[in-house]
């Protein structure tokens, strides 16, 4: 991705993980009631997320005229970048995520990139700053970028040293501050601080993740598991004790072929390091492991009645949460659920 590229990307790329980090969560793979029955539903709100098409271009057009304004200061053109970023949600699939339609063609979406032929709809791209900035000199073009997109950070800078191969991998805070215009830009546009980055609610939302753990552990789910892992042998699936071993086994063999640190957890799957030059015909056979196992581990759950009590355990364990946090949570959503 060049980095012209990356000023159009960053409310879109917002937007679709607060979508996934939703409807991942629901789909084959776990037990997460589905939203409308969720105690804890109504709390998403301070996650602030565009909520339509409309909504995303506005926030986009906002940040651009910004950047803009900071660019000339700079000394430097640049002309807003306006072009729609097509927001993709499992709304923009017209199927729900994880239903049996959903899980037939996408298996769990790990490998099979739900959402690739929606971005691929818009046609080719054509950023407006093109020409301007190859008109520049390397070292003009150079000091562009640093005053668009900031410094890129350098893991080792701090310390002075060379950075050693565990330190490479771990992920880097992001800095507004050290973001140039358009790190600038964004952070006047979504209303600075977010709840993600809040102490006072820190607690309270690893309490709100947990729940899903805390029910995908429940004792009451022993039996049920057991049943659905019989279910799964006799599809010719066996090797799975517990439900959530069917999506992992998943994303460690996607992840295997990629050659990235992949992991997929009860609030979605988390992938880094991918790869670009995956052999297609290995990647095509596990898509179709994926659908597979995928596709017997939703039958499976619902003829065994595993997602029957699994999605009781956790709207109890949820409704418990919401009746000991609901002040705390109240303040949380009075704070950032207008955002």
């Amino acid at each position: 991705m060049n980095h012209l590229n990356r000023a159009r990307v960053g409310l879109g790329v917002l937007a679709l993980g607060l979508a996934l980090s939703g409807c991942t969560a629901a789909g084959a793979g776990s037990s997460t009631p589905s939203a409308e029955e969720s105690p804890l539903a109504p709390y998403s709100a301070v996650y602030g997320a565009a909520t339509s098409q409309e909504e995303l271009d506005a926030q986009n057009a906002r940040v651009q005229e910004k950047a803009a304004a900071c660019m000339k200061e700079q000394g430097f053109e640049y002309t807003p970048d306006t072009a729609s970023t097509p927001m993709v949600s499992s709304e923009s699939l017209g199927m729900e995520w994880g239903s049996d339609e959903f899980v037939q063609k996408y298996g769990y979406g790990i490998s099979t990139d739900p959402f690739g032929d929606l971005q691929g709809d818009h046609g080719e791209y054509v950023d407006p700053n093109t020409d301007y900035l190859e008109s520049l000199s390397e070292a003009e073009a150079a000091a562009y970028n640093e005053a668009l997109w900031g410094i890129p950070a350098d893991p080792g800078a701090a310390e002075g040293g060379e950075v050693t191969e565990s330190e490479s991998t771990e992920p880097l805070a992001y800095d507004w501050t050290k973001a140039g215009c358009m790190g600038a830009a964004q952070h006047e546009v979504d209303g600075g601080q977010h709840v993600w980055d809040d102490p006072e609610f820190a607690d309270l939302l690893e309490g709100m993740n947990a729940t899903t753990t805390e029910a995908q552990s429940s004792p009451e789910l022993d039996g049920p598991n057991e049943d659905w892992s019989a279910c799964m042998a006799e599809a010719g699936l066996g090797g799975f004790t517990a439900k959530l071993d069917a999506p992992n086994a998943v994303t460690e063999r996607y992840g295997e072929i990629t050659g990235s640190d992949a992991q997929f957890e009860s609030n979605g799957i988390t992938i880094s390091g991918q790869a670009d030059d995956v052999d297609t015909a290995v990647l095509a056979e596990v898509q179709a492991w994926e659908i597979e196992v995928a596709t017997a581990d939703l039958r499976c759950a619902t003829e065994t009645g595993y997602q029957e009590v699994a999605d009781r355990v956790e709207r109890e364990i949820e409704q418990r949460f919401v009746d000991e946090h609901r002040a705390e949570l109240d303040a949380m959503l009075a704070k950032y659920g207008s955002r």
